[in-house]
């Protein structure tokens, strides 16, 4: 989820079951986070909260395209030392231009909807050549599971490039190899999590 999505979701109305589930959802992607983790999208540095505590995670950065929003989220994280945020625009940035690091774990929460589909693929494969370069990795996140591929037509235009079930397993399996496992799950019947883990000694 972007800045400024969070931001009217935390600003308006938000019913509280589709909120108690984004925190669920929440939840189970950070319990999967461990040493290096980089999270794109970051947003307000809602998951950055979660991994203060969380001692397996030695590292944490997260990038998102609103300057405002990286701005803040360095005052209120200043103190640890394990949290960076730095601004980075995908549509214009390659991802790993501004990053010197080796990633434990990759987090897409409720982001790749945010993009059109070429960035979509591009980062992705961007994704894969760090992975392969570094000989480990994992991409974790959840996206809307919808049931016809495209922009969204229910008034969310932060929703760009939504994904079925299917069409994202697709790309998934058109980027990533042999060498990768690849995972998709439903969630509470309307999102789609995916998990793609580099195979060891692959």
């Amino acid at each position: 989820m972007t800045a400024l999505e969070r931001y009217d979701r935390d600003n308006h109305a938000f019913d509280k079951l589709s909120a108690k589930n984004a925190e669920t959802r929440t939840k189970k992607v950070v319990d999967k986070c461990k040493g290096v983790v980089l999270d794109i999208g970051c947003g307000y540095g809602y998951l950055a909260d979660y991994m203060i505590d969380k001692v397996d995670v030695k590292e944490y950065y997260g990038i998102d395209y609103c300057e405002e929003a990286i701005n803040k989220n360095k005052v209120i994280m200043e103190k640890y030392d394990k949290i960076n945020f730095i601004q980075m625009d995908l549509t214009k940035d390659e991802l790993f231009s501004k990053l010197t690091i080796n990633p434990d774990v990759i987090i897409c929460n409720e982001f790749i909807e945010h993009i059109y589909k070429p960035y979509q693929k591009k980062m992705l494969m961007q994704i894969k050549e760090k992975f392969d370069e570094q000989g480990y990795g994992v991409l974790i996140g959840t996206t809307p599971k919808q049931k016809e591929e495209g922009p969204n037509n229910k008034g969310n235009h932060y929703h760009v490039w939504e994904h079925t079930h299917d069409t994202l397993k697709k790309m998934l399996e058109n980027i990533f190899d042999e060498k990768y496992d690849i995972e998709l799950d439903v969630w509470f019947g309307n999102a789609t999590y995916f998990e793609v883990r580099k195979k060891k000694g692959k």
